[in-house]
């Protein structure tokens, strides 16, 4: 796993700094130090990168570098420097405006898009998750599927994919994609688009896990399975969240769950870099028996929050418990329960 992990975290960090370097010299920030002396950093100094992150170019706004508690970058539109006797406060900046502005914004879509296409880290996620799926599917007539927080649609893609390379139909099952934006339904619609036409079988709507589902016009005992990649442990309340989908699932209904999982020892894992700098990775309800921790869960809190919660037949796919005999760094499963 040592060459993915490296792989994986250079191609996210290429493409946040990529997206900031363009973001900060394009609007020719200025560096103010405290003294009030004025320098122009080049694209290759670490300052001019950090004082990038999060930026959010209105005229005024005043960021501090990351590095130097005591510089703080004050700049306009126009790249004209306004001087400050002393550090002004620092505004706080949303980590996940930069990310929809800069990371998911149409500038580097594309570059987004080919970082989880080809990483393959991430992408075994919606590679597993997908085969456990369509594998679900066999023995169900005409499944009515929902997909949670399905972001820029990797999981569906390859649900698809898979589909198709087996020659197997994509014409007897009620797909729905959803996502809390309607910026990921758009997106992925039209990346859907790129493989196939057929799309009559797929909706696209917006879901909150973190609301009833009846009362977003999903009723109870209406469907075969939910699935998603890496979206339930974003849930501010496991319990909460995991009840809504055991209600709406049909008797025998399956919960599909892509996750990454937190090796053993707790470590942190890579992503966490930069997650652990979004409020909602934090701002979750704590439950010993849910959810023990905030962020990515161990394989064993997944099997026994589906299991606290009334889930039959529960399964970690691969099977997780020979997994770590042999490798001490088992960062993706696929949980799978049913409902009684």
């Amino acid at each position: 796993m040592r060459p993915i992990k490296v792989v994986s975290m250079a191609l996210l960090i290429s493409v946040i700094l990529f997206s900031t370097i363009t973001y900060a010299y394009e609007n020719k920030v200025k560096i103010i130090s405290s003294k009030g002396d004025v320098s122009v950093l080049p694209r290759r100094e670490t300052d001019w990168i950090a004082a990038g992150i999060g930026m959010t170019l209105r005229k005024g706004d005043r960021v501090k570098t990351g590095f130097d508690s005591e510089c703080s970058i004050i700049f306009d539109r126009k790249g004209e420097a306004i001087e400050s006797d002393s550090p002004p406060d620092v505004p706080k900046i949303s980590p996940l405006r930069f990310y929809c502005e800069n990371i998911i914004g149409n500038r580097n879509i594309e570059i987004t898009n080919d970082y989880y296409r080809n990483n393959l880290f991430y992408n075994t996620h919606n590679i597993t998750g997908a085969k456990i799926l369509n594998f679900d599917m066999e023995n169900r007539k005409n499944p009515t599927i929902i997909e949670i927080g399905g972001g820029l649609g990797g999981g569906t893609k390859q649900f698809v994919i898979q589909k198709l390379q087996k020659n197997n139909s994509i014409s007897n099952f009620e797909y729905i994609f959803t996502d809390v934006a309607n910026k990921m339904l758009r997106i992925t619609k039209k990346s859907l688009l790129n493989i196939t036409q057929e799309l009559n079988c797929f909706k696209f709507k917006k879901l909150d896990f973190n609301k009833n589902l009846a009362d977003q016009g999903y009723a109870e005992n209406s469907v075969d399975i939910i699935w998603g990649v890496n979206a339930a442990h974003v849930a501010i309340d496991l319990r909460f969240t995991l009840n809504e989908f055991y209600k709406t699932l049909k008797p025998n209904g399956s919960i599909i769950l892509a996750e990454t999982v937190r090796p053993i020892g707790n470590t942190m894992i890579q992503q966490e870099l930069l997650l652990n700098t979004l409020d909602d990775y934090w701002n979750v309800k704590l439950d010993e028996k849910i959810r023990p921790r905030h962020g990515f869960m161990d394989w064993t809190d997944w099997v026994n929050a589906l299991k606290t919660m009334g889930f039959s037949n529960v399964e970690t796919i691969p099977d997780m418990r020979i997994l770590q005999e042999q490798y001490n760094n088992c960062y993706i499963a696929v949980i799978r329960g049913k409902k009684q």
